[in-house]
């Protein structure tokens, strides 16, 4: 989705855009699947600047009184926000969250913050406030990413909201003029050897090093990522590519060590051991007291997938259970005498409504009635390909854990 200045954007089934009729500005709203086409607002006297959608929500700016405006068309619920010292700018919405730039922070000369609005939470969030020059940051559900240059040092940096850390993506990177962001790839473009040669690169947020995608002799403007999909404004012409390997729906799934919870939002007790089966190999132990849950921000495949693990209860009560995108698809219990190895746990799963999702939560909770009941995760994944269950949309499949699969 383009996030600058955009007079149009489209976020899954919905397409939104501004028209000019009359002596005002019209957006409107389309249900791509459907065709229903619906005037949000009507009649306004400036354009809306910084158009995007997110969902069901839209997020616009008023450059005229530097007000930024939200709408929930599934709630009706219309939101306002002002007092801002100067124009809200480059605004990127992802779910709830919306982010942007602005100058609040000027002493003098051009200084630029990054901050945010979390309209379910109902709260604005700081996201940079330092001497750098943060530009054009783009959400992608807790994740934040953008431009940043400080004295000649140009990076890509980002920000976690879950955690509320701040980490850098690169700092191998000249004149970036863009950046996107979905789920764990980030794009961005900047200089390949010389001033004249552009480039669009990318990293995986799980690992590894920055890769180039393409370069070219032109200029190139705004970045996006889609799923494994980076698209790319190259003047005249919009390119894409697909990033082969991208196809890594969970971050940290195996607990590898360093960085092993990075990607992970706990509450509870949950802490990462030595597996007592694997003296090489670390899993994730969860105790007992409250309910304890792990979950990560993911997307999920366009197509039929698993949600795969390994488990292991080390003592006899409680339950586990597995979410996603808020919904229980999977409860498993401890067996009445423990096992003594991990055991590979399966939820395949074929219903559209779980297809194609865009920053959705996918946690595990375990809970008992007892307090200090233990039950190690290992080997959290989301596999692809999986083949339609010939009943019922979800399934689990269990077995030893006899091999460790590819971790992410």
């Amino acid at each position: 989705m383009w996030n600058s200045n955009s007079a149009a954007c489209v976020s899954g089934k919905y397409a939104a855009w501004v028209e000019h009729r009359g002596s005002g500005h019209d957006l409107w709203v389309e249900n791509l699947v459907t065709g229903a086409k619906n005037s949000v607002f009507a009649g306004m006297a400036y354009a809306p600047a910084y158009l995007d959608i997110s969902g069901t929500r839209l997020a616009w700016v008023n450059a005229a009184d530097n007000t930024l405006h939200s709408y929930e068309f599934a709630s009706d619920t219309y939101t306002t926000l002002s007092g801002f010292t100067s124009m809200p700018r480059e605004l990127d919405l992802s779910g709830n969250v919306a982010v942007w730039e602005d100058y609040r922070n000027k002493v003098g000369g051009y200084h630029l913050d990054l901050y945010g609005y979390d309209f379910g939470a109902g709260q604005e969030i700081e996201i940079t406030n330092d001497h750098a020059n943060d530009f054009a940051p783009a959400v992608s559900g807790h994740r934040v990413v953008w431009r940043s240059y400080d004295n000649g040092d140009s990076k890509i940096e980002g920000y976690n909201l879950a955690t509320q850390q701040r980490f850098v993506v690169t700092d191998s990177v000249v004149s970036p003029n863009a950046v996107g962001i979905d789920g764990n790839l980030v794009a961005w473009n900047g200089d390949y050897t010389t001033w004249d040669h552009d480039a669009i690169w990318a990293k995986s947020l799980i690992g590894g090093d920055p890769f180039l995608i393409t370069h070219f002799n032109y200029t190139t403007y705004s970045v996006a990522v889609t799923g494994d999909v980076v698209t790319w404004d190259a003047g005249p012409y919009v390119q894409a590519a697909r990033i082969k390997g991208a196809e890594c729906y969970v971050a940290r799934g195996g607990f590898e060590q360093p960085d092993a919870m990075s990607h992970w939002n706990v509450t509870g007790s949950a802490a990462v051991v030595t597996d007592p089966h694997d003296p090489a190999n670390s899993v994730l132990e969860l105790t007992t007291a409250s309910p304890v849950t792990i979950g990560q921000s993911v997307s999920t495949p366009d197509l039929g997938f698993s949600i795969d693990f390994d488990y292991e209860f080390l003592t006899t009560d409680g339950w586990l259970e597995v979410y996603l995108n808020g919904e229980l698809v999977r409860t498993i219990s401890a067996p009445p005498t423990p096992v003594g190895d991990a055991t590979f746990g399966q939820v395949a799963v074929w219903h559209s409504r779980f297809m194609g999702l865009r920053n959705v939560e996918l946690a595990l909770v375990f809970d008992s009635p007892l307090g200090g009941q233990q039950l190690h995760l290992d080997n959290i994944g989301i596999t692809t390909g999986v083949p339609e269950p010939l009943t019922g949309a979800l399934m689990v499949l269990g077995g030893l854990a006899a091999a460790r699969r590819q971790r992410c």
